[in-house]
């Protein structure tokens, strides 16, 4: 028996990896939301990690993603809380909520969010039609990612499909840009960014 998943949400997949504007990296979906994730990896070559409220769910996640033929590979499920997600600083490169509620807002901090992103990664936040639960209102969402100074992203492609807020990760002050091989264009290798200071860990 193979999987598969409905056309809303294979479109819903779709158009979110279209709007986080990545085909790899890591990408967090926090909370689950059915058969989705599994669509985010079939719609891009994206490592999904998917931060569940139970074990029961993130098992079944798993066995669909085998079933899926993807595997532990390029589909992780576990389970715990949103107050403080397991990733390292600047480590996620898109993250996904398809089921915002009132109780997820209040566990998952924007905070939270801008930590784990790296700069420039982007955050799609919202409820989508075809998800379950009930609707979270747009000055709600808003509300909960003024506290950061994230850029809003036009997300034109999504405004059907739901309620959402997209912000991107700003860079810090400070960074270096890398341009060419010995960083700039006259071949010297000495960078002026302000951010990155030893002792340099690889």
């Amino acid at each position: 028996i193979g999987f598969s998943a409905d056309a809303a949400t294979q479109e819903l997949a779709q158009s979110l990896v279209d709007v986080g504007g990545q085909l790899k990296g890591v990408c967090a979906v926090v909370g689950s939301d059915e058969e989705l994730p599994i669509e985010l990896a079939k719609a891009s070559e994206m490592l999904i990690h998917i931060r569940c409220a139970d074990e029961q769910e993130s098992v079944r996640l798993r066995n669909a993603a085998d079933l899926a033929g993807l595997g532990i590979r390029r589909v992780v499920a576990d389970a715990g809380g949103f107050s403080h997600l397991p990733y390292a600083d600047n480590m996620i490169d898109v993250l996904v909520v398809t089921r915002a509620s009132e109780e997820l807002l209040q566990d998952l901090a924007i905070q939270e969010v801008m930590r784990v992103l790296r700069p420039q990664g982007v955050a799609i936040v919202g409820k989508a039609v075809r998800s379950r639960g009930g609707d979270i209102a747009p000055d709600r969402l808003q509300k909960w990612a003024s506290g950061s100074s994230a850029r809003p992203i036009p997300a034109a492609r999504l405004s059907d499909l739901g309620t959402w807020c997209v912000l991107q990760k700003p860079e810090p002050d400070g960074v270096g840009e890398w341009t060419h091989w010995t960083n700039t264009p006259d071949n010297n290798p000495v960078s002026d960014d302000r951010v990155i200071r030893a002792p340099y860990l690889t």
